[in-house]
């Protein structure tokens, strides 16, 4: 991992400058700064608006230019680095939460880089045909994240999070695998992580509050009166109460988050999050309920992932195929129309929440979701070959 991050993504295997990453051995990389930039940058033509030929709902891709040029002369180096990472044990970064605010953090850029240019070489090797490629650059990027939520900060359950979302992104091209199963395991195992990383977040506050203020950041403008040791001593003692309110806080959105009763509300206890943070406002507190939406909003585009994977397969052994409750939102179902004369399909989620509706955390919807969640446009359907088989 530590040479496919040098090498694709220009980064260590710990966050950038810190005492891990600085204790990390140099591996030369290849300079090319067409690997690591332009690369991602054309991840918009197919990623972009609906009107681009690159970003239709459909399983047919036309082969992006820059792509092919930036790609193609690298594809044997990716496909043994892919290779390589799904040979090897999920990678592992090493963590001590009696650091607090300092503990040795994954390079999260580094690992948003290399999904993102696995993401993008996997697109280009459908447009070509290449399913198995595909696969295996999905795979690889689905392996360096695996162990990413053991680590004990809440922004690696975030980023496992953000990389669920973009490698959804190019999945529903792959045959059907995840079923409806593993999400729903998945679901609760997402909500446990959530819940043990407020409860680290709050004990962080109580045990390491000196690391939320510096002593001589001070807090009052810069006046002679009161003087400067008495704006010094304010600051510590305003900070230590914010620390210990942040404790708090957290405390009691765990206590939210533990409750399956509440995770069942559709708002998942927002309203309940937000009034102990109005009750008891402070400046380092964590913003539980937006965390809680994204988490579930990934979570349901990796099931209209499924849906779509499951229709192809249903469609082409000529069989019917059938709307599902969600296992991420109960009171929600997905409706889903299939038409085997036009080979597509549509997805709507009916009784939706406001906040999937009202697009509070998926930004603009036709970027987030495969196709619209109100059943207004089909994902078209191609002909496809066997299952790929990775080796």
């Amino acid at each position: 991992m530590r040479e496919a991050f040098r090498e694709f993504a220009k980064s260590h295997f710990y966050r950038e400058g810190t005492a891990d990453e600085e204790r990390e051995t140099a591996i030369a990389h290849s300079g090319n700064e067409d690997i690591h930039f332009s690369t991602i940058a054309n991840w918009a033509g197919f990623n972009g608006t609906a009107s681009d030929e690159f970003a239709l709902p459909q399983d047919k891709l036309a082969q992006h230019g820059d792509l092919v040029a930036i790609l193609e002369p690298i594809t044997q180096t990716l496909d043994k680095t892919y290779r390589r990472i799904l040979d090897a044990e999920p990678a592992v970064w090493a963590a001590n939460p009696q650091d607090g605010l300092f503990i040795a953090a994954p390079n999260f850029l580094g690992i948003r880089r290399f999904c993102q240019l696995a993401s993008t070489d996997a697109m280009r090797r459908f447009a070509t045909g290449d399913y198995e490629g595909a696969a295996r650059a999905i795979a690889a990027a689905k392996r360096i994240t695996e162990k990413l939520t053991e680590h004990p900060a809440l922004v690696s359950l975030m980023i496992r999070v953000a990389t669920d979302a973009l490698l959804a992104g190019v999945s529903a091209r792959l045959p059907e695998s995840e079923g409806w199963a593993v999400i729903a395991e998945d679901v609760s195992l997402k909500r446990k992580q959530f819940l043990n990383c407020i409860q680290i977040e709050s004990w962080l506050g109580l045990r390491k509050p000196e690391q939320f203020f510096e002593p001589d950041n001070l807090i009052l403008p810069d006046f002679d009166t009161p003087p400067t040791w008495v704006r010094r001593i304010a600051n510590r003692f305003s900070g230590q109460r914010d620390a210990a309110t942040r404790a708090l806080n957290l405390a009691e959105h765990a206590a939210i988050c533990s409750s399956e009763a509440t995770l069942q509300l559709p708002d998942l206890g927002s309203s309940s999050h937000e009034a102990i943070s109005k009750s008891r406002p402070t400046a380092y507190e964590i913003e539980v309920p937006r965390a809680m939406m994204r988490i579930h909003a990934t979570l349901l585009l990796r099931e209209q992932t499924e849906i779509i994977r499951h229709a192809r397969a249903r469609l082409a052994a000529g069989l019917s195929v059938e709307s599902r409750n969600s296992v991420v939102l109960p009171a929600t179902r997905w409706e889903v129309t299939a038409d085997a004369q036009k080979n597509s399909v549509t997805t709507r989620l009916i009784n939706a929440p406001k906040w999937i509706t009202e697009n509070r955390v998926t930004g603009d919807s036709a970027d987030f979701w495969h196709i619209p969640i109100d059943g207004s446009a089909a994902w078209q359907f191609g002909t496809r070959p066997e299952k790929p088989k990775l080796q």
